[in-house]
């Protein structure tokens, strides 16, 4: 192989939220999962494609390039390794015009987006990475081959920063998404509890009176550059998620060195076998999820959750992960 190309998304409105000059300033984990793919596979040169915007270039290291389209070109790069991720259907054309790469693909649970087929994909795709055991099995009886993924974070965001703790839980979770990030049932179960709360995200009317009375303070909306600074201020973090299967906050509060609570949901089942009460551990019932916040809280000084992201969740170990499945021969 000498030349991947990732297909990452669409270029949104707000597209000074993801413009950046450096692979330092980049705050999307999925960029650096394929930049260290790029460099152990040892490719000699690979493209990132958004469309929707543009156009737009900028060389992140030699040999190693983010481009952005109006409309996906036709022509030009021919690449041995593509990395679809979403289950867009631009996409497609471009899957279909390179028949001899290798095919890597990852969609959300959105709409059954895991599934390329689902999506009128039929591209014969040779690994497709999966984040639930429903998403595993469907993937395999649909004739892929599936791998369990447990996602890392953008590391050079995600660290631990020396900060005072003030707060005593972290609740990280966008109000656009309260449906599925479970900010009533995180207030009900606060309700009568003496906890001081740092949210980070942004909030509206509804989930405000959800939260009311409680000893909350929201940050709104920040970018993900200056959450450590502030998020790193409590001593607990929780993820109270129904309909993520791999909650994205889970290895950031880990990278951060801040142990995680987590509401227990069928598409955590991934996660079983690495959960104990070292740095995270996951809470059927409201009872134990506070006896667990209270564990932690009295012991966050010896707990090492840094450790444990580097150890099981890091950039580093999941590319190799997918480097040995990458090298298997089909």
């Amino acid at each position: 192989m000498d030349t991947g190309l990732f297909l990452r998304q669409q270029v949104p409105k707000d597209e000074e939220r993801i413009t950046f000059n450096s692979l330092e300033e980049v705050d999307d984990m999925w960029i650096h999962l394929f930049y260290k793919l790029h460099k152990k596979l040892g490719l000699k040169h690979s493209e990132i494609w958004m469309w929707g915007g543009g156009p737009r270039e900028v060389k992140y290291e030699s040999g190693f390039v983010e481009k952005w389209f109006p409309e996906f070109p036709s022509n030009g790069l021919i690449p041995d390794f593509i990395f679809s991720r979403g289950g867009f259907k631009e996409y497609i054309p471009v899957m279909d015009r390179n028949p001899n790469a290798y095919k890597m693909y990852y969609g959300a649970i959105y709409k059954e987006r895991f599934n390329p087929k689902a999506n009128g994909d039929y591209n014969e795709y040779d690994l497709v990475l999966t984040d639930s055991e429903m998403q595993y099995d469907k993937i395999k009886a649909s004739g892929y081959k599936p791998f369990k993924l447990l996602k890392p974070c953008a590391e050079n965001i995600f660290k631990k920063h020396d900060a005072e703790k003030k707060y005593d839980i972290l609740f990280m979770a966008n109000a656009k998404q309260k449906k599925i990030k479970g900010h009533k049932w995180f207030y009900d179960v606060m309700r009568g509890q003496n906890y001081k709360i740092l949210q980070i995200g942004n909030v509206d009317v509804e989930t405000m009176e959800w939260g009311h009375g409680l000893d909350i303070d929201y940050t709104g909306w920040i970018p993900r550059k200056d959450i450590p600074e502030i998020a790193c201020r409590a001593k607990v973090g929780v993820c109270c998620s129904t309909g993520d299967s791999c909650p994205r906050v889970i290895p950031e509060m880990q990278a951060m060195g801040i142990p995680v609570v987590i509401r227990n949901s069928p598409g955590l089942h991934l996660w079983d076998n690495l959960m104990g009460y070292d740095s995270c551990c996951v809470m059927s019932e409201e009872f134990g999820f506070l006896k667990a916040i209270d564990l932690f809280i009295e012991n966050y000084k010896h707990i090492d959750s840094r450790l444990f992201y580097e150890r099981n969740l890091s950039l580093d170990k999941v590319s190799d992960e997918l480097i040995n499945e990458i090298r298997i021969p089909s």
